[in-house]
């Protein structure tokens, strides 16, 4: 291990990513950026608690997560939704040409995690505890859309069903993700 750190907590492992824009860039990751386990980049998650964030901002401050490699882009969020989009290409679909059931998946656990963020309170962060999916049709080409909705605000837990849509309105996948809300740890 490291004796580096990052905001005092030590690194843990570093990494290279690329982007077409960037080129590589050299990551490092801390415990407090692991225990986020968050679709966002840890800094967004203050801001999205004290709902000072735009939509612009929002999507902006997903660059470089998996949200933004599989091109999904938040469009609303509120207290109790969020929505978000998601494009049906090379990146989300099967080798068949249908969309992939894991991409659904990555955009309503990310849907749904944004939601219990907003939701909780500056001591506490949300992550995911248990996902149960129905997909109920296929579809090829276009967009989806994720439309989160809380069901349960609990202390300790969220639970929010999430509809995925495609372009023409029909239900592609029914999805509950409970979210377990952890109080932060005081160093």
């Amino acid at each position: 291990m490291s004796d580096q750190t990052i905001n005092g907590d030590p690194i843990l492992f570093t990494f290279r990513s690329f982007s077409q824009s960037d080129g590589y860039e050299e990551k490092r990751l801390s415990p407090t950026f692991l225990l986020s386990l968050c679709p966002l980049k840890a800094d967004v998650l203050p801001k999205i608690m004290n709902k000072n964030l735009t939509i612009d901002q929002c999507n902006e401050l997903c660059k470089g997560t998996l949200m933004e490699h599989l091109g999904m882009k938040i469009t609303v969020v509120e207290e109790g939704r969020v929505e978000a989009t998601m494009p049906i290409d090379k990146r989300t679909v099967q080798p068949v040409g249908i969309l992939h059931g894991g991409a659904t998946i990555a955009l309503a656990e990310s849907v749904a995690g944004i939601g219990s963020y907003y939701l909780c309170s500056s001591e506490e962060h949300a992550v995911g505890m248990q996902l149960s999916v129905n997909h109920i049709s296929s579809p090829r080409k276009g967009e989806v859309k994720a439309v989160a909705v809380i069901l349960h605000q609990g202390k300790k837990s969220h639970i929010w069903q999430v509809e995925v849509f495609a372009a023409d309105n029909k239900l592609v996948s029914v999805i509950t993700v409970t979210n377990m809300i952890i109080k932060k740890k005081v160093s």
